[in-house]
């Protein structure tokens, strides 16, 4: 790699950003200045709001640009312009889902600031890809285009395209519909996880989450004129059980593990306001962060805020069914450039429930409406102005206005409130519930408004003195509206849990573990039931007594943990397939674009294997269970000979599967050497509070959803406040800052992330004065 990375930055520069020295820019309203520290984490210093925020999308643009340029292009539906006819299927279903089309429509109806706030935003980040550097970004240069210019529209879109990605729980009723296809609805209820009932709810801390009532029956009942009978962790404990007396607050997103990482960190200080922490690259918001008197985290919170409809397009090709007759549609002409070939005309339609998506989704069937809230044209407030808040009241006045969110917010405040509040809007549904596709012409399906904001569940200071959300059933039961059933398990939020009741002496080295912690819970279930199964050849024998001597901790250097990780696939293998042959691959959680690669079914499969092992329920397969999980064992030993050869030295998990930060270019040979962060040593499963969840079909693969930033803050103790991301601020792989956070984060070590201008000015190495120059 050194060779071709030299003869590439002889081909192509270094194209560093400017760091120190004076630069007149235009679009500033007073001078500024951006300061660094050692890992590039920028403090900014302005006289205005509006330059907070410029100044914030500036760095964007030095640090980010070739980022930027591939997340507007998503956005728009441009890629196949760069990528040729490789880029089309994204650019097709982007178009169809018109996630840039209602941004238009929801920044109209925003409030004043939050419109000044992204335009500002918009306006530096341009600024920053054209005067930040010497030179444009290397992604640009390769990609052979000059790069896209951004508008208060586009940061309001990646709201909407955020949300879209982390909370497209459509894509799971679309797999419940795959099978149901193939296999009918008894294959259907069968493959469909549920909830143990010991595992927590975020509502109220410490409470069974209880068994997930059968959704399915009635929408099947509803579907059966039609088809026949045939990833995040955040938390805050209390000042009682905190050994400072003061609230502690962690957050550590899960995300997908890209070069460069989706975050950027960043401390923004005006004379009326200041906060800090990690923001979002492409938004205007500081998403985990601080504000000298409240810290904040988040998750997705995975609420069902989208759905499918089926639709019968009328013969004329511009009309859907609704009813006993047929309505038309508004009908859009998408003209899409491809690199090299003739422009692609894609035809949208957009009925009364939302875009038509399906021919997007790829496979016959009948079309297929999305309706989402994120596609609504109401205003969104939210995150974007979260660094106001510092009251309880305000977090839960913010998002008021959420339609483009789907969050879980953990919050603490320097008079000691601790709370938790979860974002987003939720429609009411006729029919009380939505896991599958439901033909859209019925009138016992759709939408009649929404539920009410104060409906949403919420807790503030609860006795059990923590609140912890991660990705799981929001509430206990069955009270309150309906909010959703497709919540990943309940492991992480309930191995935190019990850690945060079991000590009231916290401190942030005590969180930090906590957050790297890779104990196994449902090895703790399956142990005993797996040890005591036959062993029906030596390569399950030998995958028996590995595991005997195992202490359940999924560790990177672990060989027990990778056969636990390889049997656990194995065994959810087995079930889907000995169920669902010709849907399998769907079900253990194939997606249907490479927007969305993976589907969340295969979330809760650990949870459902622990569940029909522990009882065992006779009829379900052709083998008995006992049988099942023999040969599964001896699977998990053929997959890691293959894999890693005979040498069980050579099996330890960070080497059976190690991380990779993916690039863009990361697929092309030979830049994947360039641009990719290769062999990070982690350990954790899917269900491990320190997430590192995998492909079911690839166990061995790439991790799907990683922690990509660690925070915690000691609430009032500001200058001890520590964070790491996954990777670096830079996204220039010559850039000293590409990927120098990733050895603390491989050891579970963090960075500091000074507040008062003391710690600031003494953690300085870079300044950067900026003043304002005539508009050109």
């Amino acid at each position: 790699m050194p060779l071709l990375k030299s003869l590439l930055r002889l081909f192509l520069g270094k194209r560093l950003p400017h760091l120190d020295g004076e630069l007149a820019v235009a679009g500033l309203e007073a001078p500024a200045r951006i300061r660094r520290d050692r890992l590039g984490v920028v403090y900014i210093d302005a006289q205005t709001t509006h330059d907070a925020w410029w100044a914030l999308g500036f760095c964007h643009g030095q640090d980010r640009a070739g980022q930027l340029e591939i997340y507007h292009r998503v956005l728009h539906g441009r890629l196949a312009a760069v990528a040729g006819r490789d880029g089309l299927p994204m650019d097709q279903l982007s178009r169809r889902l018109g996630v840039r089309r209602a941004a238009e429509a929801q920044l109209a109806a925003a409030d004043e600031d939050v419109k000044a706030q992204l335009a500002a935003y918009a306006d530096g980040v341009n600024a920053g890809i054209a005067r930040g550097g010497k030179k444009v970004a290397h992604d640009l240069t390769l990609l052979g285009t000059k790069p896209s210019r951004w508008t208060a529209a586009d940061v309001q879109g990646m709201c909407g395209l955020v949300t879209f990605a982390l909370a497209a729980n459509w894509d799971i009723e679309l797999a419940r519909l795959r099978v149901l296809e193939k296999h009918g609805p008894d294959v259907v209820r069968a493959l469909d996880p549920s909830t143990p009932d010991w595992l927590h709810a975020t509502s109220p801390p410490g409470t069974a989450a209880g068994v997930v009532a059968d959704r399915l029956a009635a929408d099947l009942e509803l579907l059966r004129e039609l088809t026949g009978t045939g990833g995040s962790n955040a938390w805050a404990v209390a000042p009682r059980r905190s050994a400072t007396g003061r609230p502690i607050l962690a957050s550590d997103p899960h995300l997908i593990p890209t070069a460069p990482t989706q975050w950027y960190l960043a401390s923004l200080r005006t004379p009326e306001w200041a906060a800090t922490g990690a923001t979002f690259v492409g938004i205007a918001a500081v998403g985990v962060g601080h504000n000298g008197t409240a810290a904040w985290g988040v998750t997705a919170a995975h609420m069902d805020i989208a759905d499918l409809f089926i639709e019968e397009v009328g013969p004329d090709g511009a009309s859907v069914r609704d009813g006993d007759g047929f309505v038309p549609c508004e009908v859009l002409r998408e003209i899409i450039g491809v690199k090299g070939q003739k422009e692609h005309v894609e035809t949208v339609l957009v009925t009364p429930r939302g875009p038509i998506v399906s021919p997007s989704l790829g496979g016959p069937g009948p079309a297929l409406s999305l309706s989402a809230t994120y596609l609504s044209g109401r205003p969104y407030r939210g995150l974007l102005k979260i660094h106001e808040a510092k009251t309880p009241a305000d977090f839960h006045a913010l998002f008021e206005q959420a339609s483009t969110t789907n969050t879980g917010v953990v919050y603490a405040t320097t008079a000691g409130d601790i709370g938790w509040l979860v974002a987003g809007e939720v429609p009411i549904r006729r029919s009380g519930a939505a896991v599958l596709p439901l033909p859209g012409w019925d009138p016992r399906v759709g939408w009649d408004g929404l539920v009410p904001h104060e409906a949403l569940p919420r807790e503030l200071n609860p006795a059990a003195g923590y609140v912890v959300t991660a990705n799981n059933a929001p509430r206990a039961g069955a009270e309150g509206p309906w909010l959703g059933d497709d919540w990943l398990d309940g492991y992480r939020a309930t191995a935190i849990g019990l850690a945060l009741a079991a000590r009231d002496d916290w401190d942030l080295p005590a969180t930090i573990a906590l957050q790297t912690a890779v104990t196994s819970l449902p090895w703790r279930e399956l142990r005993a039931i797996v040890l005591a199964a036959p062993r029906p050849d030596a390569d399950a024998e030998r995958a028996a007594v590995l595991l005997e001597a195992w202490d359940g901790e999924v560790a990177a250097d672990s060989i027990g943990a990778s056969v636990y990780a390889h049997f656990v696939a194995a065994a959810i293998g087995r079930v889907v397939r000995g169920l669902a042959p010709e849907a399998a691959e769907r079900a253990l959680g194939m997606g249907d674009s490479k927007l969305l690669p993976h589907n969340l079914l295969f979330a809760r499969r650990t949870s459902q294997l622990v569940r029909l092992l522990r009882t065992q329920p006779p009829g379900y397969l052709p083998e008995p269970w006992p049988e099942v999980v023999g040969l599964a064992l001896a699977d998990a030993v053929r997959a890691l000979r293959k894999r890693r050869g005979k040498k069980e030295a050579r099996w330890a998990w960070a080497d059976v599967r190690p991380l990779e930060l993916m690039h863009p270019f990361g697929d092309q040979r030979p830049l994947d050497r360039v641009f990719n962060v290769k062999r990070i040593r982690t350990g954790g499963d899917a269900t491990t509070v320190s997430q590192a969840a995998v492909d079911l079909r690839n166990p061995s693969g790439n991790p799907i959803g990683v922690p990509t930033l660690r925070a915690v803050f000691d609430v009032g103790a500001w200058d001890e406040a520590r964070v790491v991301l996954l990777g670096g601020q830079s996204g220039n792989p010559w850039s000293a800052h590409y990927a120098d956070h990733v050895p603390l984060w491989e050891r579970g070590e963090t960075h500091p992330l000074p507040w008062s201008e003391a710690a600031i000015a003494a953690a300085t190495v870079h300044t950067l004065a900026l003043s304002p120059a005539p508009d050109a």
